[in-house]
């Protein structure tokens, strides 16, 4: 799979604002890949490679819907559910071999308020439903 971002592909750094992610899921939300047998949506910000999602989809997955995660973090986001609030409102930091240093990076849990983040999963989730 060539390792190119997408068009529009979200790119974290310290900058990054929460409507960012937002817009980004709505519009990975909004657009999934459909096939005769599937959707599925795509929250990688690289290129895909469509006949290979294809192959796979209509060769050797049972299943009629999918989602490609961000980044292979599944298990994270089992582990940050069943995080307190406390620790969920922490600065991330992420470890950068090449500077062989930690960088801080904001966390948007504790900046949208529950209700707000409610409403925002019911809008995915009438989306999810069609």
């Amino acid at each position: 799979m060539d390792s190119d971002f997408a068009d529009d592909g979200l790119l974290i750094s310290e900058n990054t604002e929460a409507e960012e992610v937002k817009d980004f899921l709505r519009r990975r939300m909004d657009n999934p890949y459909r096939f005769d047998s599937a959707v599925v949506y795509d929250f990688n910000s690289h290129e895909i490679d469509a006949d290979a999602l294809e192959e796979a989809v209509e060769g050797k997955l049972t299943h009629d819907k999918y989602l490609i995660p961000y980044q292979v973090t599944g298990t994270w986001g089992f582990m940050y559910h069943l995080l307190p609030e406390s620790v969920k409102a922490a600065e991330i930091l992420v470890y950068h071999p090449g500077d062989e240093a930690y960088y801080a990076y904001q966390n948007f849990h504790p900046e949208v308020p529950s209700e707000v983040q409610d409403e925002f999963r019911h809008q995915l989730s009438r989306l999810a439903d069609e």
